[in-house]
Order: structure tokens, then sequence, then C-alpha cells
């Protein structure tokens, strides 16, 4: 492999981010000279920053404007101090599809759920299998440093994210599309524009594995797709065994709970079995598999309740989860914290009738990449069909969750992908107290 940027500086901005803190590392190894900056600090920064990467917060366009290449993320706005002082510039995506194009064989996860799950359980079958590989993965897998694994060079493996169509920088060897929804409504209006990017999306890949009947017809002339279902059954055995079959019977234990964790398991299957991954294998390594932080990860407990921090964003996401919650820890309570105000107004609706609990506490919306929206966490809190429910900020909130009976519920849930998360290790600080 020869990386074209082997030897060159190349700039970070936004390193501070989950993908960007793993392209930095992967372009490290391929023999660039790398640097990055965030606008904020964050556990992942100052990983880097442990790692002896020259990695800072704030701006410095002096740097900027010595770099070779700088890569920016699509939250980094085009009047940023240092995009303004760098010369050549590239969006993260494009760096990521040249790198990607490095390897002979190239699994490329997308979809609206599950990418980082399933990406992370093919991960723990290829560490399992002794394949060469690396990864980048949009979380940290739990036993692990980070989401990046720099294993070898016979495969990568990374996720495939559908913003702004992101995922098109990618020609996979093997393209997993796990779901199709409705989503990032700032970039696509209705359902059918995701879906014509998706379908571009397989159209690239040389197979395709996924169980969506509509990307099965559109793709059924132009590659290999795996219609899941006929290839893989599930069926429970216990809490934690699952027996998925791909021919003959495999028993599968699973360390994650809930249903469409059995289903990630099954993509991660289907992609190990195309690489010629023998069963004993594949059990081991979703065995070993323990879970990504930010998805059912417990934090702590308050007054003998489990903390239970998760990524879920998306309607269909809260309410697989607050589903296999209930199943699992029988009375719950969800912490709520929207993310964007485009994807709120978009789907009001689903929000409405998502969460299955007996109470919700809502937080003020996660912006992110937009401007404040008035009335939105409001409309949203008249659509929640809950009885139980409030919106109010963090220091509210953290006081109504202290003057809970101890044991009242059999599990709080944090959920969203924005500050949710710090907001949860807060709550678990008060039982310290």
């Amino acid at each position: 492999m020869e990386f074209a940027y082997k030897d060159r500086h190349l700039h970070f901005v936004g390193v501070g981010g989950v993908s960007m803190s793993g392209l930095i590392r992967i372009a490290r190894r391929l023999g660039a000279r790398v640097t990055g900056s965030d606008r904020t600090d964050s556990d992942a920064l100052r990983a880097l920053q442990k790692e002896g990467y020259a990695v800072y917060v704030g701006h410095d366009p002096k740097v900027a404007a010595e770099c070779d290449l700088l890569v920016y993320t699509s939250a980094v706005a085009p009047d940023d101090p240092e995009r303004k002082a760098a010369e050549y510039q590239m969006e993260r995506s494009v760096l990521l599809g040249e790198i990607a194009a490095l390897y002979p064989t190239v699994i490329a996860v997308a979809g609206t759920h599950g990418k980082t799950t399933v990406s992370g359980m093919i991960a723990s079958i290829l560490l399992e299998a002794g394949v060469p590989f690396t990864a980048h993965i949009g979380g940290t897998v739990r036993g692990e440093k980070s989401g990046t694994y720099i294993g070898g060079d016979r495969v990568f493996l990374t996720e495939a994210c559908e913003y702004r169509r992101h995922f098109l920088q990618l020609r996979p060897t093997v393209g997993v599309v796990t779901n199709v929804e409705h989503d990032h409504p700032d970039c696509y209006p209705a359902i059918d524009d995701v879906y014509r990017a998706f379908e571009a999306f397989g159209k690239q890949s040389r197979a395709v594995v996924t169980e969506d009947k509509r990307l099965i017809c559109a793709l059924a002339h132009t590659n290999t797709s795996t219609y899941l279902p006929t290839c893989i059954r599930t069926g429970q055995n216990g809490d934690k065994t699952t027996r998925l079959e791909d021919g003959k019977t495999i028993p599968i234990e699973l360390n994650v709970w809930g249903d469409f964790n059995v289903k990630n398991a099954a993509f991660a299957i289907r992609v190990a079995t195309l690489l010629g991954i023998d069963d004993a294998h594949i059990a081991k390594g979703l065995k070993r598999y323990r879970g990504v932080e930010r998805r059912q990860e417990t934090v702590g407990t308050l007054k003998g309740m489990p903390l239970i921090s998760d990524y879920a964003h998306h309607p269909t996401e809260i309410s697989a989860l607050t589903q296999a919650a209930t199943a699992r820890y029988g009375r719950i309570a969800v912490v709520f914290e929207p993310h964007t105000y485009s994807r709120t107004q978009a789907l009001l609706t689903e929000f409405g009738t998502c969460f299955h609990a007996e109470c919700v506490y809502l937080l003020p919306t996660y912006a992110a990449r937009e401007e404040k929206v008035e009335g939105v966490e409001e409309a949203l809190l008249e659509a929640i069909c809950v009885q139980n429910k409030t919106c109010a900020d963090k220091t509210t909130t953290l006081r109504y969750l202290g003057e809970l009976p101890r044991g009242y519920y059999g599990a709080i849930l944090f959920v969203g992908a924005g500050s949710i998360h710090t907001f949860a290790k807060q709550v678990a600080a008060l039982e310290q107290k």
C-alpha cells in the first residue's frame, strides 16, 4: 500500500470527533505527518494527546497555513479560522474513501441504525479469526482503547455514513445496509431521497448484505444481494444465548440484550461467512463482543436504580431500546435529549409514540450544526403519549431525579446523541454524595 500523503503534513480540524480521531490515527500509521485541533476539549482529544499526537484546543491559523492538506468535518464551517488559512482542503469522507481504496477488501456498514454495533461485532470476529485488518468504527468497543483497529492490510472495515451522501466516497467489496428509514431531513427531504442514496451505495458495492426488499429489487441486476432472512433465522434460548442458522445451526452467546442486537449479530455473521471465516471463530468473536460505549452502557446507579446511557436518537431506535429495556428491567424512566431541531420537526408524530416508559424527562434540544428553533421542545412534549412527562433544563431534571424514591424504577435510561452521556454521569455522581 502506498498512501498518497505519506511524509506529508495533514491537519485535522474537528479531531475530537470519533470519526476524525480514528482517521488521524490511521493516517499516521500510513506514514503521514499529522496535527489536529478542535474547538472544545474532549476525552477523545485528550486520549490522542496521551498517545503523543500534536493536537490542541482552539485555532492556530499558522499551523493550518503550513500544512499540505487540511481535513475537516461537516460541522466545521467555511469561515473557520483554520479553514480560511489553509490552501488545500478535503472533507473527511473523501479522505476516508481514499484510505479505503488502498485495501483489497473493504467492508462498509451503512444503515439508519445499528452501524456501530454491527461494525464492532465484525471487528470482534476478525480479531478472533486472526484476520489482518484495519477498522474505522464510530464508537469505542468496550475493552478496547478506541474504535480504531490498526492490525493489517488485508481488510478495511468502516462505518458508511449516509449524511450528505458521504458514503458514496466508498467502493465496498461488501456493503451492509442494516435498514433504511427517513433521517437527516436537513439533506433528505423525503424517504425516496434516502432510498436513492442507498441504492447508489449498493450499486457501488460488489455484494450487498441487507434485508430491505426495496433495495433487493433495485440492486437485483447490478450486484450480488443477500436477503438476510432467507439465510439466517433467530431464536432465543435463555437470557443471553441466541441460535442463528446459516445452512446449519450455530450456537451463539451474546452479551448484549434486545432483539435488535440479535439482528445485528445476524448481519455480522453473514459478512463473516462471505469472508470465509469458520463458525467457531464467529461464535467466539460474538461472545467476545461486550458492546460499544454509549450503547446500553451502565454508567452507575442512583438509589439502587441502574443508569443506562444509549446513543439512540431516532424514533425507531428509541422504540426498540425502550421496549427491550422494559422487558428486561420492568418499570423504566427515560431522560431524552432531542438531537437537532430538523429531525424532531420532521419526525414529530413518530417521536410521540416511541417511548415505552412510565415517565419521560425531556431536555432541551442538542442543536449540533443547527440554529435554535423556538417551540420545538414544547411541541414534542405535547406529542409524547406518556402520562408522566416533563420538559425542563438539566439542573431541574437533576433535582427531580434526586427526589425519586429508592428503587422506584427498574432502570433510568439516558437517551440521545448529544451531551446526554455526560449528564448521565452527573446523575451517577449523586450516589457518591
